[in-house]
């Protein structure tokens, strides 16, 4: 008898483990419960990809409400504690509740046949303004702008808002501002040539580098600047050769830029982790196509061939982006009179859809994960679902000039 008492512990012992070993290798999960005041049904998925848990949220009012957080919770499922409730003849709102009382998302509401977050509503609606001031776990501060100042270099810096670890750059006539939480002094204005360049074309970003050409020369360069965004150490690059200001940038592919020289017809592969380059010409140069490298000739990188990326694209939409692959998000901007509204939708659901904000400009978008950085007439803002949308600096140019360039990079 003692004998099998063993053996059930140890095959109990062996169930859990297997169990553990399915849950932390299982690339997907799922579940459905009740919850809340009004037995809201939730149906529940998880992502589980890399460093990404990302999970997809059905919550069935008199409206169906569906959002996404991207969100650690270690692989738990059924991670909603409660949802706050509000309705009314204009409004459906609902609040979800994570666990250990975390507010993660924003209210969401119901309204117009659209759905949309509780900071695009605020000071419309009286009932609902006092609903949301009397909820505990809900606070305002949360998802409103500090806005505590500092001009720095002649940019103005909301130092309070900036998110810790992001690095953003901000193009300027010189070279670029480099602005970040992690600095002492929140930014540094990098200058990288002698006089006003309005239009750096040949200037890319690649994870924490910004790599830009010698536009000190008029017509050929040998040396290419390289900024590390996170230390902010400056080099440079020397190729052995003059190369033609006439050249572009095809792509960027696993940190390596690809520049094309259309006079001297060489195409140089750009290493700024390495501060080296490489060189290609005839039938060794490269063509990036949606995951797959082919052989490129002389006249189709003359006539300025860029490389695929497998761009989604619209005929509705002024600008319809991807951002991840299997998990992820779909950014969608259409114009509506004299600004862009924006929406998304997660990848998996394509009935998804939220508005999220507008603006007035589109040039320049930048994603760092579920963070989306955007200008909006000379400011930069950001937009995340946990705390809605904050302004990050002003800069007076960026009204002027869209050939500036905006790049966030995420340590």
């Amino acid at each position: 008898m003692r004998k099998w008492f063993f053996m059930l512990i140890a095959m109990f012992v062996v169930y859990l483990s297997l169990q553990y070993v399915f849950t932390l290798f299982n690339k997907e999960n799922s579940a459905s419960y009740v919850i809340g005041d009004n037995n809201f049904n939730v149906s529940e998925k998880a992502y589980f990809d890399g460093d990404t848990n990302f999970y997809d949220f059905v919550v069935k009012a008199e409206n169906t409400f569906k959002f996404q957080v991207n969100h650690s919770f270690s692989r738990s499922m059924k991670v909603i504690k409660d949802i706050k409730y509000y309705k009314d003849d204009e409004y459906e709102c609902i609040l979800p509740i994570f666990k250990d009382d975390s507010v993660l998302v924003d209210i969401i509401c119901h309204v117009d046949d659209q759905f949309t977050y509780y900071y695009n509503l605020k000071t419309k609606n009286v009932a609902l303004d006092n609903f949301v001031l009397s909820l505990k776990e809900y606070h305002l501060s949360q998802f409103t702008e500090i806005s505590q100042t500092e001009v720095v270099e002649g940019v103005t810096i909301y130092k309070n808002d900036l998110i810790k670890d992001h690095y953003v750059a901000i193009g300027n006539y010189r070279g670029i501002f480099n602005i970040s939480k992690n600095f002492n002094l929140i930014n540094y204005k990098i200058s990288l040539y002698s006089h006003d360049v309005y239009n750096p074309k040949l200037s890319a970003f690649s994870d924490e580098y910004y790599v830009v050409v010698d536009y000190n020369k008029d017509y050929a360069f040998n040396e290419i600047n390289v900024v590390n965004l996170v230390s902010l150490a400056t080099s440079k690059i020397k190729a052995n050769r003059p190369i033609s200001m006439d050249s572009y940038i095809q792509g960027v592919v696993d940190g390596k830029i690809y520049l094309y020289d259309k006079d001297n017809k060489i195409q140089y592969e750009i290493m700024p982790y390495k501060n080296s380059l490489a060189t290609y010409s005839g039938s060794d140069m490269k063509y990036y196509n949606n995951g797959n490298w082919e052989t490129l000739n002389a006249s189709d990188a003359s006539n300025g061939v860029l490389f695929q990326y497998g761009e989604e694209t619209s005929d509705y939409y002024d600008r319809f982006d991807k951002v991840g692959n299997n998990v992820g998000f779909y950014y969608m901007y259409k114009k509506n009179g004299k600004v862009y509204d924006v929406y998304r939708r997660s990848i998996q659901d394509e009935d998804s859809m939220m508005y999220l904000f507008s603006t007035d400009n589109i040039s320049y978008i930048s994603y760092v994960k579920d963070h989306v950085y955007y200008v909006d007439g000379n400011m930069v803002k950001v937009f995340n679902d946990a705390f809605g949308i904050r302004n990050v600096a002003q800069y007076k140019e960026l009204e002027f000039n869209n050939n500036l360039k905006l790049y966030v990079y995420a340590k």
